[in-house]
């Protein structure tokens, strides 16, 4: 990427203690995967068309326990139509680019607090009440680096922020948002995947109730939901003819919600014979209610991406490409942490057949953090001039 050799020169302190930085091509890896609370504020908003728009990205405990020296990210949003991304700022050393969303910056021990930069957006002027904006750094590859300035391959949860547009003339919103964990979906005609649905938002302890609605390709089979309870015990009201989901009506008081909650799952299965193509899965007509009764428009992430895709032809897999683009290189490394990750909470894989054999780097049978730092190496190795197949270099690697 254009930016990282940007970074490499312009900034000699990336990653740096001695003198290491963060180069065009990760070639010096930590041994283990280290987990970094990495979030984003505020996680839902509600705006006017025509405002400006700022989204920190946090690390929380920035360098108690890792002494993180650098950090690389890139913002990504799955809205239709996004917001102008304006300005990239932050109190640490920063190279930023306003085109890619990517942004590398110096730790500065001396400064406190978790934000390490922030995204200004300029909302549309002429954007609809009821837009939905959602934005996050779950499928970009995101680098830190240790106090030797070696690179360290993260596992970090899903952050997103989620921005609705309101009426300018009726201001007055809860500031609580219903939806889907994940922006992206991978399965194969014949399998089966779940949507599981959060709650969150600063106002969420007032909630007392909610309802929401999915919307999925025509011909993918409901299986219904995964229990008929929230996790705190609300009971869910759920039509599988309409896919609308919803809380039993209750009177009083919050139901008890707590941030970035799970709320719901509903199971569903992708027929056999079921076309390979891309998809998307919404969810609309979301709204929560309160103690009284009362209900408000829920902000929701609408956009999430359903890829319905059989094995590669024998001959089209190739060791190492996770994501399925025909090439090698960082962004399978991020790929298969994420997939990681993902198995580690207990959860479903999101991986294909194919892509769990090309991910597989170490013959192993698993998908973890060794296979994605081999990965970054080969990618380091072909950066640097090497032509091997990496079915050839893991010989000798």
């Amino acid at each position: 990427m254009k930016l990282r050799k940007t970074i490499a020169s312009a900034l000699a302190a990336v990653c740096v203690t001695g003198a290491g930085i963060l180069p065009s091509a990760p070639a010096a890896m930590a041994e283990n995967t280290q987990w970094l609370d990495i979030g984003l504020k505020p996680q839902s908003y509600y705006v006017n068309a025509g405002d400006y728009l700022d989204i920190d990205v946090v690390v929380h405990d920035l360098g108690a326990q890792y002494k993180i020296g650098g950090m690389q990210v890139k913002m990504k949003t799955f809205s239709t139509e996004a917001p102008e991304l304006v300005a990239i700022t932050s109190y640490h050393e920063l190279v930023g680019n306003v085109d890619t969303a990517e942004s590398a910056f110096t730790i500065k021990p001396d400064v406190s607090g978790d934000t390490v930069v922030t995204y200004q957006y300029k909302i549309p002027d002429d954007a609809k009440v009821g837009t939905n904006y959602s934005f996050d750094i779950m499928d970009t590859f995101t680098f830190a680096c240790d106090e030797n300035g070696d690179e360290i391959p993260l596992e970090f949860e899903p952050a997103y922020t989620l921005v609705t547009v309101v009426d300018k003339d009726n201001p007055v919103q809860e500031d609580v948002a219903l939806f889907q964990t994940r922006a992206l979906y991978v399965t194969e005609p014949g399998d089966t995947f779940d949507v599981d649905i959060v709650i969150d938002g600063k106002d969420v302890s007032t909630v007392a109730g909610f309802q929401f609605k999915l919307n999925v390709p025509e011909g993918i089979e409901c299986l219904g939901l995964a229990k008929n309870t929230t996790d705190k015990g609300t009971e869910l009201v759920f039509n599988p003819d309409t896919l609308e989901v919803a809380t039993a009506q209750q009177k009083g008081g919050s139901a008890g919600f707590s941030a970035y909650e799970k709320v719901a799952v509903v199971k569903f299965r992708v027929p056999d014979s079921f076309k390979e193509d891309e998809y998307t899965i919404g969810i609309t007509d979301a709204y929560t209610s309160d103690g009284n009764g009362k209900l408000t428009a829920s902000a929701a992430n609408n956009a999430s991406r359903l890829v319905v895709a059989r094995d590669i032809p024998v001959g089209g897999g190739k060791l190492g490409d996770a994501n399925l683009d025909g090439t090698v290189d960082a962004k399978d490394a991020s790929k298969v942490l994420g997939e990681y990750a993902l198995l580690s909470t207990g959860a479903a894989g999101s991986f294909t057949a194919q892509q769990n054999k090309n991910g597989d780097v170490n013959f192993d049978t698993k998908i973890d953090a060794k296979d994605a730092s081999r990965i970054l190496a080969y990618y380091s190795y072909l950066s640097t001039g090497g032509s091997d197949i990496m079915e050839e270099w893991v010989k000798t690697h």
